[in-house]
Order: C-alpha cells, then structure tokens, then sequence
C-alpha cells in the first residue's frame, strides 16, 4: 500500500513539474480573461511599502506611462546581475514605470539598493511582505521575472528566467531602441 501512495505521489510531482515548463520569454500576450496565477493581462492590485517607508499602490501609478514589474529577491545573485546592469542603462527606460517587489523585509530592500546602485534611479522598489498578491498574481516560481506593459498598460510580454536580457526587453516589450 505504502509503495502505491509513493508511486503516486512521484507520479504527481513529475506532471506538476512538467506543466510547469514555461519559456523564459513570451512576446504574445496570454488569452482573454486568462485567470489570476497565469500571466494575466492585467498589472495587478497591489500595495508595496517602499524603501522609504512609502506605499505604493497600483493606483498610484501614470496609466499614460508604461509599466515594468519586476519581481526579485534581494539576495538572488541573478537579480543583484540584473539590477546593477538595469542601474547602468536606467537612462534607456526613460517614461518607463519601474516596480521593483520582493516578498523580503525592507533592510533587505535597502542592501539591494545599495548593491545594485539603484539609488536615484526612478525606480520604485519595495516590499510586499507576505501578502503574495504579485506572485501569486504571475505565478513566479524564479527571480528575477518581469512582466512589461506598454503605454496603454496592455501586457506585451514576459521573462520568466534569468538571465535577464535588457536591450530585449527594451526593444521587444517596450518598443524602445538604443
């Protein structure tokens, strides 16, 4: 019986795992009314506590201006790569709404910052503590992702494995050249 429950179980874990293979980058935006836990089409409610103390909240932001939602872990190697180089080219997403949100505290937000020399840079980064309505909204499982939304916060695309690549984003999410 115990072998059965066991065969099983691995069974199930192997088909969730399978299901869960995504590409890394996807330009098409999901389906219509694709439901929360997809890659909705939709930036999500959401309240973050900046690193300085603010909120922020979706509402809060332009809806003339595009949006990057990028979702991270201060302490992630891949995000700490992607958020120095995002700090070196932040000129090239001039008007681009830049959310950064990580689940960690905010003294972890800080180092990041510090880390990453982001320090300036428009870029809004902060905390939604353990509330998960951004990654449970995306169904992030890796860091950092990123979901990019144009002037008319439509859904242009998504990276959903490191590396990163910024000029790809720029110019197919966004629609940005050099």
């Amino acid at each position: 019986m115990r072998s059965l429950l066991l065969s099983i179980a691995l069974a199930m874990i192997a088909t969730a795992a399978a299901s869960a293979q995504a590409t890394p980058y996807s330009k098409a935006p999901p389906a219509a009314g694709a439901a929360p836990g997809s890659d909705s089409a939709h930036i999500p409610d959401f309240m973050i506590a900046l690193a300085d103390g603010k909120h922020l909240t979706r509402a809060d932001l332009d809806k003339s201006k595009p949006v990057m939602i990028v979702y991270y872990s201060p302490t992630c190697d891949h995000c700490q790569h992607f958020g120095q180089d995002l700090a070196a080219h932040i000129g090239e997403f001039k008007g681009v709404q830049i959310v950064m949100v990580t689940f960690r505290p905010l003294n972890e937000v800080q180092d990041f910052i510090r880390i990453t020399h982001l320090t300036g840079s428009g870029a809004l980064i902060g905390s939604e503590g353990l509330r998960w309505t951004v990654q449970h909204h995306y169904n992030i499982t890796t860091f950092p992702f990123v979901a990019a939304y144009d002037r008319h916060w439509k859904l242009r695309g998504v990276f959903r494995y490191p590396p990163v690549d910024l000029s790809t984003l720029r110019r197919d999410l966004l629609g940005h050249e050099k």
